[in-house]
């Protein structure tokens, strides 16, 4: 097992429950809620930092696994992330789905997950990962068992000064 390919380091939380977390660590657990991807437990690490260990991975695959078929098994923090790196999942994306309350959005123990550069209809072959899916074979009800499209998020200036505009200043124009 490569040591970069596992679960999300919690440090200080990793063996503790949810209740002894905000018993322990409210603010943390706040903060947690408030920003996800940046947030980590004294001695853990963030998701935004797991995704960096994450992207060597797919590098390393990308390079000596091109055309090959590859399986991962992972834990669910891990799960997202390289749903993230291959979505191309921007922060307020992976919030929406992390906060959804639809089933089909999460992700459930023993869930698969399976990209393909092939379209499932056509056959035709792109240079990067095109479709997914995603079967939860416990309770099939917790996912769509259908090849999905991969929409990745496409930005024009307009867009991105939309956001820009959305998150407060920190210095004043002088």
């Amino acid at each position: 097992m490569h040591p970069y390919l596992r679960e999300r380091d919690w440090g200080i939380a990793d063996v503790m429950s949810v209740a002894e977390r905000i018993r322990l660590y409210a603010e943390y657990e706040k903060r947690r809620k408030i920003d996800p991807l940046h947030t980590s437990f004294p001695g853990g690490e963030s998701i935004t930092q797991m995704l960096v260990r994450l992207s060597l991975i797919l590098h390393t695959l990308s390079r000596e696994c091109a055309n090959e078929k590859v399986i991962m098994v992972l834990h669910g923090d891990a799960m997202w992330g390289f749903r993230i790196l291959l979505e191309l999942l921007t922060p307020e994306m992976y919030l929406e789905l992390n906060n959804s309350n639809s089933p089909t959005d999460r992700i459930h123990n023993c869930q698969v997950v399976t990209y393909s550069r092939v379209d499932p209809q056509s056959g035709e072959i792109y240079p990067y990962f095109k479709h997914k899916q995603s079967v939860c074979p416990w309770d099939r009800t917790l996912s769509d068992d259908k090849w999905m499209p991969i929409e990745r998020p496409r930005f024009d200036n307009q867009s991105l000064l939309l956001d820009v505009e959305r998150i407060p200043r920190i210095i004043d124009e002088i």
